[in-house]
């Protein structure tokens, strides 16, 4: 392999990763890959633009910026941006509204058939695979669509196999999420898994832990349970407020950080925010911090005795899960996320199996060693080098 293009959402020049909810996760997916493949290839990222288009180096990766985000000719902008790259690979960094509305998820296959005609190898990782016995009428509710349910199944499958019919390769980061797309969508062009990196961080100091309690009004000894990502409707947010108020009246020293907010694209669903209010009014223990930016995210960590992933569908892999391996912080796991991670003490997504879970961790000396040796040994197991050398291989493949 001598160069790559990959597609996706990515950073403007000088900005940080994440710095606003309307920011797409892929773009720090996309940064800690990209950056692992540049010592083996040339990379370059074909990127949304702004007014003018810009071509510019982020340390040894080159990033070119092509298409409008939104745009209903944003695949085509994108496919004209990979005929005028060098490389011969093109690797698409998919999720279904990355790049664009319903425009750009119908024409997408379009284009990376016409880069496959050109001669390009074109590989796309798949970053949201719902299992379509999940699509019910709640779960469309929560996510922010007023499709019916049987509709919503027939589109996403509909989609998803349509970009991987259009592809030499599909990537996943599940097992699970491969027999879903073999079995659930019908797609019958080959699959792999590769899983989500995962890069060693400094723990935090004792200093840095001190002052970020300190900051939430948090004593040194208290028990911190922390949720960490974007309000979507499947990752259980809506569980864990049920779980809330019982807890604190079970455990008169836990705070409950909620350290995430309502994504732009789920917006109609955003009277979860006035709960989350309500909640924090009742509990002066319950703590809404928002939206993260990327240069606070190491004080959240610092904070937090578990992070806890209340998953009730395990649509994609878990970067809150990669992060907090690097920081060595221990998590709870919900049942569908620990079948793809071997996590143990896993729980059921449910307000009840909650309770039971926290009450276990803190309780349990065992479970937290438990927890906090699986997540040392995913970060040595997933780490990016890795996860580029399986990229390389795959590449080369092809």
């Amino acid at each position: 392999m001598d160069s790559v293009a990959i597609v996706s959402p990515y950073r403007r020049q000088g900005a940080a990763r994440l710095a606003s909810r309307s920011d797409s996760a892929l773009n720090w997916y996309t940064d800690m890959l990209a950056h692992a493949l540049a010592s083996a290839a040339r990379v370059e990222i074909i990127a949304p633009r702004g007014n003018e288009h810009a071509r510019w180096r982020d340390g040894d990766v080159e990033v070119v910026e092509t298409y409008r985000r939104g745009s209903t000719l944003a695949a085509f902008q994108i496919g004209f941006g990979a005929l005028r790259s060098g490389a011969r690979l093109v690797h698409v960094q998919h999720e279904l509204f990355a790049f664009g509305g319903i425009a750009s998820a119908l024409t997408l296959p379009i284009v990376l058939r016409a880069l496959r005609a050109s001669g390009r190898r074109v590989v796309t990782t798949i970053h949201g695979v719902i299992p379509l016995s999940s699509v019910t009428r709640e779960f469309v509710r929560r996510n922010g669509s007023r499709l019916p349910p049987a509709l919503a199944r027939y589109a996403w499958r509909g989609l998803i196999r349509s970009v991987c019919a259009a592809s030499d390769l599909t990537i996943v980061h599940a097992e699970g999420h491969r027999q879903s797309l073999k079995n659930d969508y019908r797609v019958r062009t080959p699959i792999e898994v590769v899983p989500i990196g995962s890069a060693p961080l400094a723990p935090a100091s004792e200093e840095e832990r001190r002052r970020g309690r300190e900051a939430l009004g948090i004593k040194p000894a208290d028990e911190v349970l922390t949720f960490f990502g974007y309000f979507a409707g499947y990752k259980g947010i809506d569980e864990l407020l049920a779980a809330v108020p019982r807890l604190f009246a079970q455990r008169p020293n836990l705070h409950v950080v909620l350290a995430g907010d309502v994504p732009e694209r789920l917006e109609p669903a955003a009277e979860l925010r006035k709960r989350i209010a309500d909640l924090c009014a009742a509990h002066e223990r319950l703590h809404a911090v928002g939206f993260v930016p990327e240069e606070e995210v190491r004080t959240i960590f610092a904070v937090t005795d578990a992070l806890i992933l209340p998953y009730t569908a395990a649509i994609s892999a878990s970067g809150p899960l990669s992060i907090a391996a690097g920081y060595g912080v221990p998590v709870l796991v919900s049942r569908c996320l620990a079948m793809e991670k071997d996590a143990p003490f896993a729980f059921d997504p449910t307000a009840q199996g909650i309770e039971d879970a926290v009450q276990r961790f803190f309780d349990d000396e065992r479970v937290r060693s438990e927890s906090a040796l699986f997540v040392k040994r995913l970060s040595e197991r997933q780490s990016w080098q890795a996860v580029a050398l399986r990229h390389a291989v795959l590449y080369g493949s092809l």
